[in-house]
């Protein structure tokens, strides 16, 4: 069954914004790290790190959260188009999970960046209870047995 636009439209959003912080992660990890952390900088002249092994643990780990988006945006971006309504929504509270922990990861830095993954899972989970209430016109849990004939009557 194809996706309602309603929920194309912000879901498709989701799954670009995702592959684009995967993306920018790959390719532009010192703009990445500002995004996760206003604390955090690449190691540059600058900030320079204690030894080549934390910038080589930095470029993993920024390699990892990268490819950690891209495959989130394209889980998003297939379910949208390929799957069903009840599907997707699970996937956007998924994300939304990795949102919430995301923000818990960096809030103990404490200089309030948690709020930059906090501010978005609210909107994500909201699309995702949307998507499994009204999406196939079902509620949650209503499935081929005796709940599906009542609806029918």
């Amino acid at each position: 069954m194809l996706t309602p636009l309603y929920l194309t439209i912000p879901s498709t959003l989701f799954a670009l914004i995702f592959i684009f912080f995967g993306l920018n992660a790959l390719f532009r990890p010192e703009s990445a790290l500002a995004f996760i952390s206003e604390s955090l900088h690449y190691p540059t002249a600058t900030f320079p790190t204690s030894s080549s092994d934390q910038q080589k643990l930095i470029n993993a780990l920024l390699v990892i959260y990268g490819a950690r988006d891209i495959f989130m945006g394209l889980a998003i971006g297939i379910v949208t188009f390929l799957g069903s309504s009840k599907t997707l929504g699970w996937v956007l509270l998924s994300a939304s999970g990795v949102a919430v922990a995301d923000g818990w990861a960096v809030s103990e830095l404490g200089d309030g960046s948690e709020w930059n993954h906090w501010g978005y899972a609210p909107l994500v989970a909201a699309v995702g209870v949307g998507a499994l209430v009204v999406g196939d016109g079902k509620a949650v849990g209503m499935g081929r047995g005796e709940d599906a004939k009542v609806r029918r009557e």
